[in-house]
């Protein structure tokens, strides 16, 4: 590999690192429980998207996701039959039933307990340092694609997940620049402004989250 192109990997890579670890939590007070349950839900979601971008066409999301987490995660909370525990009850049940399963107790601010059992057999996630885990799942994660041949595959789908801030033109005449926005923010660098959805407030300031094109060729226009 040339320079250059070595370069480039590397600063794919990492902005592929900054944008999983994008939005951890904050510091939470001992009253701030909902805000951790909240945050349970986030970072669920987050292992599950990191998961799902080296996910192979014969497995399922389950697979993928215990594979991942067995993979990356820290030598001890990186049992097979654990993760299938979190895919269960923290990742499902947390995002389609707003409640962790019987599997597992979610707190903050514990790290004593944190991946330690009760009487009951639970599984004891602490939100600090699960995102501690999540966030060295990442970077040995980052480490295997360097010299992994799925390195193309995860990157372009990932390329595909990127979104920009941009302003809502109505269609209809009369609320013409009713909304008006700042300088665009975009999650992923150098990418152009594609067709969007959102809501508008009138009077105020709209943001609007687009999905990230294709690129296109300069010669044609067309996608690549």
């Amino acid at each position: 590999m040339t320079k250059r192109a070595n370069d480039s990997v590397e600063l794919d890579l990492a902005a592929l690192r900054d944008d999983l670890l994008r939005g951890g939590p904050g510091p939470l007070r001992s009253d701030e429980g909902e805000e951790a349950f909240q945050q349970h839900k986030l970072l669920s979601a987050a292992v599950h998207r990191a998961a799902k971008l080296d996910e192979q066409k014969s497995e399922s999301e389950t697979a993928a996701w215990v594979r991942y987490v067995t993979r990356h995660f820290p030598a001890g909370h990186n049992d097979a039959d654990d993760a299938r525990l979190l895919f269960g009850d923290w990742r499902t049940s947390l995002l389609k039933k707003d409640t962790p399963g019987p599997g597992v107790a979610i707190t903050h601010g514990q790290s004593a307990i944190h991946w330690q059992r009760d009487q009951q057999g639970r599984l004891c996630l602490n939100l600090e340092d699960t995102w501690d885990d999540y966030a060295a799942s990442v970077g040995s994660f980052v480490e295997y694609l360097r010299d992994s041949a799925r390195r193309k595959v995860v990157l372009a789908r990932w390329r595909k997940q990127g979104w920009v801030v941009e302003p809502f033109i109505p269609a209809i005449e009369a609320l013409a620049g009713a909304t008006v926005i700042n300088m665009p923010l975009s999650a992923s660098p150098s990418v152009s402004v594609s067709s969007s959805a959102t809501s508008i407030t009138l009077g105020a300031q709209s943001i609007t989250v687009s999905p990230t094109p294709l690129p296109t060729s300069p010669a044609t226009k067309s996608p690549i």
